[in-house]
């Protein structure tokens, strides 16, 4: 077993000397393995300063990856940094995650959404912000946005709101998002036709739970062939 920790180790040192040649002949990518590595302390020592160092470097290079990990490692509330640092650290994080949105990383958009609503230690979120980061990134073609945006509207509990968030899901729905067709059902349990529409397209989708409510559907229909009851 000490043999395999051994060998691992050592495989990840391998790893790391490489991402450290990469970086060191002006590899973007490579100086974000690099600062992954440090960050991490896999196959180099735990040394976050440094790791923060080469993702910046590799995040002000236009590499979206080093944009991400840095962002998202810099939101994260159980980061242990120095008290006094940790809004502004926590706005910086904000930023690159933005950045790597704006680098086409449409996932990093969400994720500068979640950060803008959440706020640091949830005393400086801003949803209406955060809405129309998500308005932004939906229209950009980010299902995951779009899906974001309606669970924001339906939390409003204003009506208008529910209604575009119901037409947004409805719209995920039809292009084949089979979580966008999970997340409208309990928004439309009142309306039965759209419902059994819905289910039905989330189960040719392969959502398994879509599947499973279009039977429930089915077999409350009081009419109809037996056939229709046993498809």
């Amino acid at each position: 077993h000490s043999r395999a920790v051994v060998m691992g180790q050592r495989f990840e040192q391998r790893i790391a000397d490489t991402a450290e040649a990469a970086c060191d002949a002006g590899d973007l990518q490579g100086c974000t393995a690099l600062g992954r590595a440090f960050l991490e302390g896999v196959g180099r020592p735990l040394n976050r300063p440094v790791a923060e160092l080469l993702l910046r470097q590799a995040c002000d290079g236009a590499d979206v990856e080093g944009c991400l990990v840095l962002g998202k490692w810099l939101v994260e509330p159980d980061r242990v940094i120095v008290e006094s640092w940790q809004a502004e650290a926590y706005a910086y994080g904000i930023a690159m995650l933005g950045r790597a949105c704006g680098l086409g990383d449409l996932g990093a958009c969400s994720e500068q959404a979640n950060a803008v609503e959440f706020g640091f230690k949830a005393a400086m979120g801003d949803l209406a912000a955060a809405v129309a980061l998500r308005r932004q990134a939906c229209a950009s073609g980010s299902d995951r946005a779009c899906r974001e945006l309606a669970a924001s509207l339906a939390r409003s509990g204003e009506e208008a709101a529910g209604k575009e968030a119901i037409d947004l899901l409805e719209r995920q729905c039809r292009k084949g998002d089979a979580r966008g067709c999970e997340q409208i059902m309990p928004l439309i349990a009142q309306n039965a036709a759209l419902a059994q529409n819905m289910a039905d397209l989330g189960c040719r989708a392969d959502s398994a739970a879509s599947c499973f409510a279009y039977g429930e559907i089915l077999f409350a229909a009081d009419s109809g062939p037996p056939e229709r009851r046993e498809a």
